[in-house]
């Protein structure tokens, strides 16, 4: 049994997650409370949202007493965040995940030297050079690992 976690909301906040079964409940425009049934994938979805308005909250907490914030401008600042990447619906932002999931898998499917130099030049952003000195190869050794494996992985997207 999941019992939901003890997370502060803040009050615009117009949903409440209840995550032993996966139901988002909302008041809806009748006043009437509205529980809906969602995806894993969903709800993972309403749970980083929630996560990243607490961490904007503590942000501002940690920061109003420099910005005299009075309440509406406080409001205004977190309106204004939390609708910076509107032009995203759920379903675009699920499929991103979904794409980010499997470009993960498929990394992680490499062969371990090519696995290893991958996530060196694209996620610890070091260059060819860097890498070859690391592990006592060639540049070129190096880049013709990471071609390899990106072909690799962009063969098995396709298919």
């Amino acid at each position: 049994m999941v019992k939901d976690p003890k997370r502060r909301k803040c009050k615009e906040n117009p949903y409440r997650l209840n995550f032993e079964k996966e139901i988002v409940s909302f008041i809806d425009s009748k006043g009437i409370l509205q529980e809906v049934k969602v995806s894993s994938e969903v709800f993972e979805l309403f749970d980083s949202f929630e996560l990243e308005d607490i961490s904007y909250l503590h942000k501002v907490d940690k920061y109003a007493d420099f910005r005299n914030y009075d309440n509406s401008e406080l409001m205004d600042a977190i309106i204004y965040h939390n609708t910076q990447d509107t032009n995203k619906s759920i379903i675009d932002i699920i499929q991103e995940q979904e794409e980010i999931d499997l470009l993960y898998k498929l990394i992680n499917d490499l062969p371990e030297i090519q696995k290893r130099r991958i996530k060196k030049y694209f996620f610890d952003n070091k260059t060819f050079n860097e890498i070859a000195i690391e592990e006592s190869c060639t540049k070129r050794a190096v880049k013709f690992s990471i071609d390899i494996a990106l072909k690799n992985i962009l063969e098995k997207i396709k298919k």
